[in-house]
């Protein structure tokens, strides 16, 4: 009995081995499996984090023009410095994301268009370089014609301005944000007067101290306006101005009671040296007289039609012809009649312009008529596009 007792004892003993070894082999298994999936993933994560921290991409240039205080047209430029192929997910502008524009590579010599909507976006191949054109009408033709692509932010809102600062965003598919921020020039004036007290003063325009702050940009051209706030020519000749009619029967060179249709009055300016003229600025209802016999005045609005285009300028020389066609009724009862033009009121608003990097300081303009108010504005553009814009108020010393 006690050789058989002894006999079950160690065949327990064994199966306690074996199932110890069983659980030793699994768990050293197991083991295994876990260090080999986390080296894996801690693999893949620092492949990840490496191929992030080597991919680069850069806004290298804008190229923009401007209309009307707005952007007409508008390029950028990417490059990629990286040596694998860069998935571009996304391209905001302050903040407002692209969702259609047209890429055309420089190395490669292959274009297309993006679209938010495609998940594949853009991939720019390695130390290639991308031109970006956005589109800022409703439809846009691409440089070859064969295809279109739409306006190429959400809104009209969204699009920058020129004298605003514009900051890039440049998103991937490794998570890579590259920003880039273009700032506008500040436009620095000052309008002074040499030699005030004597015959013959000259108005001078002074931006040579603008700068461009933060970026690789220069300042490339200093555009001047001179406007005049109800500035009056001293050499506004508007008594001898003359008058035509046409369609209406004229006795002793005197208007007949009706409607004196076509007739047309030409006022002679004179342009200061170094301006060009802006608007003439009259208002002919309040400034025609009417003389004759009988219930000949006054003459009112309602009595008084500007002609639509009526009005054209001829310059010749530093004489400015200004005329205006208009249509009058000529009052009931009034016989005789004869208009005449009231010279008060009349304003000519000149723009005095120079344009050009020698102009930092403007050429002569004066003289500029004293106590008039001037408005004198100084654009300024950098050489990626952007403006800077200055008004000051001016006022020349008597």
């Amino acid at each position: 009995m006690r050789r058989f007792r002894r006999s079950e004892r160690g065949l327990s003993e064994i199966v306690g081995t074996l199932m110890l070894v069983v659980i030793v082999v699994t768990a050293a298994t197991l083991l295994a499996a876990f260090v080999a999936s986390y080296q894996k993933q801690l693999q893949t994560e620092e492949t990840f984090s490496h191929d992030q921290s080597l991919e680069s991409i850069e806004v290298l240039g804008l190229t923009t023009k401007v209309g009307g205080g707005v952007f007409t047209s508008f390029n950028f430029t990417l490059a990629s410095e990286y040596v694998n192929p860069s998935g571009v997910l996304d391209v905001s502008i302050n903040g407002a994301p692209l969702v259609d524009f047209f890429w055309e590579s420089v190395t490669n010599h292959t274009n297309g268009t993006y679209n938010v909507g495609n998940p594949n976006g853009l991939t720019i191949q390695p130390f290639d370089q991308v031109i970006i054109s956005l589109c800022l009408a409703l439809v846009c033709k691409t440089p070859a014609g064969n295809a279109d692509y739409n306006f190429s932010f959400l809104g009209p809102s969204d699009v920058p301005v020129p004298n605003h600062f514009i900051k890039f965003d440049v998103f991937t598919h490794l998570h890579n944000d590259f920003t880039r921020v273009f700032l506008p020039p500040t436009p620095l004036a000052v309008a002074s007067e040499l030699n005030p007290s004597g015959n013959n003063p000259i108005t001078l325009l002074d931006g040579s101290t603008s700068f461009q702050p933060g970026t690789n940009a220069s300042i490339v051209n200093w555009a001047w306006s001179v406007d005049g706030i109800g500035h009056e020519s001293a050499s506004t000749d508007l008594a001898s101005a003359t008058f035509t009619e046409s369609g209406t029967p004229v006795a002793n060179g005197a208007f007949l009671t009706g409607t004196v249709d076509g007739t047309a009055a030409v006022a002679n300016f004179t342009i200061p040296p170094g301006f060009t003229y802006g608007l003439a600025n009259f208002t002919l209802g309040n400034n025609l007289t009417i003389s004759g016999t009988g219930t000949c005045t006054p003459l009112t609005d309602s009595f008084f039609q500007p002609q639509p285009g009526g009005q054209t300028e001829s310059l010749s020389g530093t004489t400015l012809a200004v005329t205006f066609s208009f249509k009058v009724t000529i009052p009931p009862g009034c016989s005789g009649a004869r208009l005449g033009l009231l010279p008060a009121g009349v304003a000519l608003n000149v723009t005095g312009t120079a344009s050009g990097e020698e102009y930092e300081i403007s050429p002569a303009l004066g003289p500029l008529d004293p106590p008039a108010l001037y408005v004198v504005t100084l654009v300024v553009t950098n050489s990626d596009g952007l403006d800077g814009t200055l008004p000051i108020t001016y006022e020349p010393p008597a």
